[in-house]
């Protein structure tokens, strides 16, 4: 018979509320922000060689604009999440807007190196453990050293939503050409605190809470030889 336990595991980021408690950008300044949206946009436009193959071209440019408009009442990593979003919308798995992350356990998130931002404040922190999306659940795969004890272990909840709940609130910022690309790519975003924050999936208090639970008789590696082996 299977032992089950769970447990809570707290990071406390020591963000400044500041950052995060917002009701406008603050690194950058709305006009700013403008801007080098609308020049993205032009860039996926005239360098695409399809655009819209997958999509709507006036649902697209409407989300565009409704993005713009609401630029100046959206906290910094809210609006990266939002281009981020609107990037996804193309329906094509190498149309990607890579989110800046700090360099670390993360997973690449694209084939070549992405210059991070000259400001450090726009740079996503990453959780200190990484997942991976099995077919009965997400579970821990990597971790910082202090952590890798908890290798192998379900992830169940972040702060009061649960897990499958969450998953279904991140399909929208991954990019995806089928299932596979989206249970590749969903756990890679919700080790993003700015992601979980522009998902309303952790709030202003800054601590991110995950519920995890083990099966003490059945270790990650022998899961991920299985997978290989195909059993």
């Amino acid at each position: 018979m299977k032992t089950l336990y769970s447990l809570l595991i707290i990071f406390y980021f020591g963000l400044s509320s500041d950052l995060f408690a917002q009701t406008s950008p603050k690194i950058l300044s709305a006009d700013v922000w403008t801007e080098d949206m609308e020049e993205r946009y032009e860039l996926l436009k005239n360098e695409h060689r399809d655009l819209f193959f997958k999509t709507d071209s006036s649902i697209f440019e409407g989300e565009f604009q409704r993005i713009k408009s609401k630029i100046p009442h959206w906290p910094d990593h809210k609006i990266i999440a939002k281009f981020a979003r609107l990037a996804a919308q193309t329906n094509d798995g190498h149309t990607r807007l890579t989110i800046p992350l700090q360099e670390g356990i993360g997973l690449s998130q694209a084939h070549t190196k992405t210059p991070m931002p000259s400001n450090d404040q726009l740079v996503f922190r990453h959780l200190p453990m990484d997942f991976y999306w099995f077919e009965d659940g997400m579970y821990v795969l990597t971790a910082i050293p202090s952590l890798q004890k908890h290798i192998g272990k379900k992830l169940l909840k972040i702060n009061e939503t649960p897990i499958e709940k969450a998953l279904v609130a991140v399909k929208g910022l991954c990019d995806f050409d089928n299932e596979y690309g989206y249970r590749l790519i969903a756990p890679s975003r919700l080790s993003m605190l700015g992601i979980l924050m522009a998902l309303d999936i952790v709030g202003e208090n800054e601590a991110v809470l995950l519920q995890l639970e083990s099966e003490k008789w059945q270790s990650l590696e022998s899961r991920l030889v299985q997978r290989m082996k195909g059993e």
